[in-house]
């Protein structure tokens, strides 16, 4: 699995963190879940981690934008 993940240039950690992204921007959207209630769906061992890693994330977004225009 590592090497047909590599091959595809991605990790399983890569895959983790855009699932858990995408699913927090559905349910950030779409439900009444406190960020405490996200995050623990997620796997996050505290509301901080997750908060990080969606900054991460939306920072990724900004700077793909940017690279497009």
């Amino acid at each position: 699995l590592k090497r047909r993940l590599r091959e595809q240039g991605t990790s399983h950690s890569e895959l983790l963190e855009r699932t858990r992204m995408e699913t927090a921007g559905h349910l950030l959207q779409n439900s009444k879940a406190s960020m405490t209630q996200i995050s623990e769906l997620l796997g996050y061992a505290n509301s901080s981690a997750f908060t990080r890693a969606l900054a991460v994330a939306t920072d990724k977004l900004r700077g793909l934008g940017e690279q497009v225009s």
